[in-house]
């Protein structure tokens, strides 16, 4: 008796079949996951990139709002006040018709060339930066310096000199160096009513506010330091500023090792809004739902009218004009 065979062929290539199949629509789906994922992240960094290009171009108007006001005897002091980042919207893309599904601008573009703290940071010992303060449009009397910001207790070292290892690994604040510059507001050709003042603030336990013209022969300075505290450890103060008759420079330097800062100016021990020869151009780009924000920094004044900023000084006096020659055989001819 013969008994029915059968053939089980079939059954398997179906299941292979569907095996492969199912394997082929999950790389597909897969696949087709990471393409839309990978589209996505390129119109995301195409969009991104034109409100960079687009707050850029804010930054370009700004400078050249800036620097026509500037030529033009005008003080800038706030071209849109950004209350709402989104506010003013300045559309590069409203006369292109192509391009009308995507908005590409600037949302806000604020120009400020006045603030009632001036803060940076020194990054290493005998680094120094400068504010130029002829473009103060504001009386102050008095400048008020604070730095070395940490959260980190501090040491107060005594009244010596240590050597920089010993200054270092004592845990103590930085030294600070300011250099007061002062000339005659306006056109002047006495070079000898431009002075010079010096102060070394060296961190102690106490200090006090010192006059500008009592400098000479007062150096070093006490300068008061706090040993704990989460704001800056160290402050201290010049006084004796003519705004009426003068400009200042100051130069900052700090000693031993790098610090933060602040300065601030005060008139009648009110603080003053000052400018300090920069501008910072603050503007947010916009492409569709993407948003860009830059912040620039941007010297606009020359100093004082006469070109002090290009001047060279020497032991004697000032030197305005010096031709140096491109053969260093050659002495530079200086008028």
């Amino acid at each position: 008796m013969f008994r029915p065979v059968h053939d089980q062929r079939g059954v398997v290539a179906l299941l292979t079949t569907v095996f492969v199949a199912i394997l082929i629509s999950v790389i597909t789906v897969s696949l087709a996951k990471q393409m839309v994922g990978e589209l996505r992240q390129a119109g995301d960094y195409e969009q991104s990139q034109r409100a960079y290009y687009a707050a850029r171009a804010g930054i370009e108007d700004a400078a050249a709002t800036l620097v026509a006001d500037y030529s033009s005897g005008k003080l800038v002091t706030a071209q849109e006040s950004c209350s709402d980042a989104l506010g003013t919207f300045h559309d590069l893309t409203k006369n292109v018709a192509s391009a009308s599904a995507v908005d590409v601008g600037w949302t806000c573009q604020r120009i400020l060339v006045d603030t009632l703290t001036h803060t940076g940071k020194l990054n290493g010992p005998d680094a120094a930066t400068q504010l130029d303060m002829s473009s103060s449009t504001k009386a102050y009397d008095s400048v008020a310096f604070s730095w070395d910001k940490s959260a980190a207790t501090r040491s107060i070292p005594g009244s010596s000199f240590p050597d920089y290892n010993t200054w270092v690994s004592g845990n103590y604040p930085a030294p600070l160096e300011v250099t007061v510059i002062a000339y005659p507001k306006g056109n002047f050709s006495d070079v000898s009513k431009i002075t010079t003042a010096n102060a070394l603030f060296m961190p102690a336990s106490s200090g006090s506010s010192k006059a500008i013209s009592g400098l000479i022969g007062n150096n070093p300075i006490s300068a008061k330091c706090v040993a704990s505290t989460s704001d800056y450890h160290c402050s201290a103060s010049l006084t004796g500023f003519d705004t009426t008759n003068n400009s200042y420079i100051l130069r900052i330097r700090t000693r031993y090792t790098g610090t933060d800062y602040q300065v601030g100016f005060l008139g009648g021990g009110s603080p003053v809004a000052e400018p300090d020869g920069t501008a910072t151009l603050d503007v947010t780009g916009k492409s569709g739902a993407a948003y860009r924000r830059l912040i620039y920094r941007l010297p606009y004044t020359r100093g004082a009218s006469t070109g002090l900023d290009y001047v060279i000084y020497g032991d004697n006096g000032v030197n305005k004009q010096c031709k140096i020659d491109t053969d260093p055989t050659l002495a530079p001819t200086c008028p």
